[in-house]
């Protein structure tokens, strides 16, 4: 990811781990996965205004 600093933000989640049994369980089903995008997704929009812009 830091070679791509250049080129466009990033952001790396770690949300969990599939070697754990529990979380790949957890990770197997598609609502589980609908709720945690939902999260990231209103977390970034919520902290929008904070951001710095870069470029025009």
């Amino acid at each position: 990811m830091r070679e791509t600093i250049n080129y466009f933000p990033s952001v790396f989640v770690e949300l969990g781990f599939l070697s754990n049994g529990e979380e790949n369980g957890y990770f197997q089903k598609p609502k589980n996965l609908q709720v945690l995008a939902f999260v990231i997704w209103e977390s970034l929009i919520k902290n929008l205004e904070s951001y710095e812009r870069i470029g025009n």
